[in-house]
C-alpha cells in the first residue's frame, strides 16, 4: 500500500518519467491501518488485490505480476513476505531483465539471519537496490560488494520548497505523530507529560496525531490523569494541517520506534525527542543529539519527563533554531532527492544509469 506521505515524491517521479509510469498498489498493507491514500491519475495508479495468508504474515498481490515481469524497468518492494515479488523477480531474471528492490536493508526486528539471507537473495535476483539512507547503503555495499548497483533515495516527505517554519512563539506543548500502537509507546508519553505537568506550565498540551488500537485506552487514561490537556485529532495527512500542529508544539516526541516521523518533524523545523535505548529504523541517522534531537535514556516516565522539562526550559533556544533545522533537512531529506534516487534506479534497470 502507499500512504499519503509518498504524494510529493510520486508527483515528481511521474512528472519526470512521464506516460511510461504505472504504479500498482493494494488498498491496505500488512498492518491494516496503513492504507493507500495517494492521489494520482487513475490511468497511472492501478489498484490490485492483496491476498493475505497465514494471519497476514504473507502476501500475494494479483493483477500485476505479468505486467511487472514484462516491463522494461520495475521497482519492487523489498519485502521477503510478498510472494508475488519473488515470482516477478524470478521471471525477470530468467528473461535477463534487471529489477530494482526498494526498501529497508534489514527487518524491523534487526539483523535476523533468515531475513538477511532472503534480502540478499532478492538483491541478487534484482541487480539494483534502492536504500532509504546512506547508512543502509553502506550496509548493502558491505553485504553485496560490486554484485549489484546501489542507489540512495533518502526517505523524505516534502519538496524542498514546501518545507518551512510555521512556529508559534507561544508554543509550549509537545506532539506525537504516528500510529497509536504498542511499538510506538504513546502511553509512556502520556504518563511522562502528567508527571512533568507542573514544570511544563498550565498552557502545555500533548497532541497525539494518529489513530490505532490504543486510542480509546489513551483517552480514558488522559481523563483520569486530568492535570494536563491532551488532544486526539486522529489521522492527519494534509501537509498544511500538520504544519499547524507541528508549529504549535515545542518539540515532537517518539517514545517508541522511530521511522519517517523524525524526517517529518524536522521538515517543519520542530526538534525531536526520542528513546535512545529502542531499536529504530535507519532514519534515526537524522537524530543528531543536541542539534536536531534530544534523547531520553530509559523506558520510564521519569526519564522522558526530565527531557520534556529540559526542552521546555530551553524553549527560546529551540524556537530560534527552527529555520536552521529546516535548512538542514532541506539539504538532506527533500522529496526531490528521494525522487532522483528512484529515477536513477529506474534507469539502471534499463542499463542507462551511472555505474
Amino acid at each position: 500500500a502507499i500512504g499519503d506521505y509518498r504524494q510529493a515524491v510520486l508527483d515528481i517521479v511521474v512528472a519526470e518519467l512521464g506516460d511510461c509510469v504505472r504504479i500498482y498498489t493494494g488498498r491496505e498493507y500488512f498492518d491494516p491501518a496503513v492504507k493507500t491514500r495517494v492521489q494520482l491519475d487513475p490511468d497511472r495508479l492501478l489498484f490490485i488485490r492483496n491476498h493475505f495468508l497465514l494471519g497476514r504474515h504473507l502476501l500475494w498481490q494479483s493483477g500485476a505480476v505479468t505486467a511487472s515481469a514484462r516491463a522494461d524497468a520495475v521497482i519492487l518492494e523489498l519485502n521477503p513476505r510478498i510472494l508475488s515479488v519473488w515470482v516477478t523477480l524470478l521471471m525477470r531474471r530468467v528473461a535477463g531483465r534487471k529489477s530494482a528492490l526498494w526498501g529497508h536493508a534489514t527487518s524491523r526486528r534487526g539483523r535476523e539471519p533468515l531475513s538477511a539471507v532472503l534480502r540478499k537473495m532478492m538483491w541478487w535476483l534484482g541487480g539494483v537496490a534502492v536504500a532509504y539512507t546512506e547508512t543502509e547503503a553502506g550496509l548493502m555495499r558491505r553485504e553485496m560488494g560490486d554484485a549489484i548497483d546501489i542507489v540512495v533515495a533518502p526517505n523524505s516527505l516534502y519538496s524542498a520548497e514546501s518545507m518551512g517554519v510555521h512556529a508559534s512563539y507561544d508554543a509550549r506543548g509537545f506532539i506525537c505523530v504516528g500510529r497509536l500502537s504498542n511499538d510506538k509507546a504513546p502511553m509512556l508519553l502520556l504518563e511522562a507529560s502528567s508527571l512533568a505537568a507542573s514544570d511544563l506550565g498550565e498552557d502545555a498540551r500533548i497532541t497525539f496525531v494518529g489513530d490505532g488500537p490504543l486510542r480509546e485506552q489513551l483517552e480514558t487514561r488522559a481523563r483520569s490523569l486530568g492535570n494536563i490537556e491532551v488532544a486526539f485529532p486522529g489521522h492527519v495527512g494534509e501537509r498544511d494541517k500538520l504544519r499547524h500542529y507541528y508549529g504549535e508544539a515545542l518539540a515532537a516526541v517518539s517514545p517508541g520506534f522511530v521511522g519517517l516521523s523524525i524526517i517529518q518533524s524536522l521538515s517543519f523545523g520542530t526538534p525531536f525527542i526520542y528513546a535512545a535505548y529502542a531499536p529504530h529504523a535507519p532514519e534515526i541517522e537524522a537524530a543528531v543529539d543536541g542539534v536536531t534531537a534530544m534523547p531520553f535514556s530509559q523506558a520510564t516516565p521519569e526519564s522522558l519527563a526530565s527531557v520534556l522539562v529540559e526542552v521546555s526550559r530551553a524553549r527560546n533556544e529551540w524556537l530560534n533554531r527552527r529555520a536552521e533545522l529546516v535548512a538542514w533537512t532541506r539539504e538532506r531529506y527533500s522529496a526531490e532527492r528521494m525522487a532522483r534516487g528512484l529515477v536513477d534506479a529506474w534507469k539502471r534497470c534499463l542499463g542507462v544509469g551511472q555505474q
